[in-house]
């Protein structure tokens, strides 16, 4: 444990007791110099160098911890030079040749994209799928003239809980309810309008690995996770209901893992779409609407802003 010496008068022993004092560097250092010259000397420091400062009014005792760095500014985080992820992610297209502020940009204009390695020699960089701290997903490695920059983890990052609310992007008052409230096996998912807290509007997400940009989605209340209607999400039409079964070892084939891919990054208005990770379709309200009852159902196209949803917390 590291440690200051502090000034403690004894009209300011209790402010050391609240942890409000702050070390005097250049007189401590003064002091402790002249200890260490009279211990050395044998001239009166009995008990040591501790037994000689506390004569000149010091104690030592332990330093707070420095407070951590704040978050950068607009929301990346980066490694240190020469070090990159041992485990990056899926590789999302071809290497994008710019600065670090267009790598940037590209990585917020992919849906997909949550960190990227950038080459400050070649001024390229490579698009990866992995999100959050790669020292925490796997550790990282030794690659002169590479860094890597990442996005945390989201929603974690804003919905600590693990619990969540998704609200229909053009119509807010709707959101993603259990039809008639229903808890039971085949359940299925619609929009309905109303987007408070326990309207059977909670739903709570589940990361497969640190960093992986695969979920499962569960309900909260009745404990019972997203399936396809007919165990397998590989034809239009097929639509999301509850059932019971959440484990990842039950979904090796990816067939009840979802990815979040985002829109409008870096703006005021973010909205995502959830697309399964087996059959790459997207969640769809049966018949195209957004109206109340429209049912979730599985279908082709990523894009379209109809299926994109913005997620609320709690």
């Amino acid at each position: 444990m590291f440690g200051c010496w502090k000034e403690i008068p004894r009209a300011r022993a209790a402010a050391l007791s609240a942890g409000t004092m702050r070390c005097r560097v250049p007189l401590v250092l003064a002091v402790l110099l002249l200890c260490l010259d009279r211990a050395s000397a044998g001239l009166g420091c009995e008990g040591g160098c501790h037994s000689c400062m506390a004569q000149f009014g010091f104690e030592y005792v332990p330093c707070a911890p420095s407070p951590p760095p704040p978050p950068p500014s607009d929301g990346w985080f980066s490694t240190a030079l020469h070090k990159i992820p041992q485990n990056e992610g899926n590789a999302l297209g071809s290497p994008v040749t710019g600065t670090l502020d267009q790598c940037k940009v590209a990585c917020l204009s992919n849906t997909r994209c949550w960190t990227f390695t950038y080459n400050d020699q070649t001024n390229q960089c490579y698009l990866k799928d992995k999100c959050g701290d790669p020292a925490n997903n796997g550790g990282l490695q030794d690659l002169a003239n590479f860094q890597t920059f990442y996005l945390q983890c989201w929603p974690e990052s804003e919905c600590p809980s693990n619990k969540i609310r998704l609200q229909n992007r053009d119509y807010p008052t709707r959101c993603v309810h259990t039809v008639e409230g229903g808890m039971t096996d085949g359940t299925k998912l619609h929009y309905w309008t109303g987007c408070d807290p326990g309207q059977n509007t909670d739903f709570t997400f589940a990361r497969k690995a640190a960093g992986l940009p695969n979920i499962i989605m569960g309900h909260e209340a009745s404990g019972k996770c997203w399936h396809s209607s007919d165990g397998e999400a590989d034809q239009n039409g097929r639509k999301v209901h509850l059932w019971t079964g959440c484990a990842f070892d039950q979904t090796s084939d990816g067939k009840l893992e979802y990815r979040f891919e985002m829109y409008g990054r870096g703006s005021s208005q973010t909205y995502m779409s959830m697309v399964n990770v087996k059959h790459g379709k997207a969640l769809h309200p049966d018949a195209g609407t957004d109206q109340d009852g429209a049912k979730l159902q599985f279908w082709d196209n990523t894009d379209e802003t109809r299926i994109q949803l913005k997620v609320l917390c709690g």
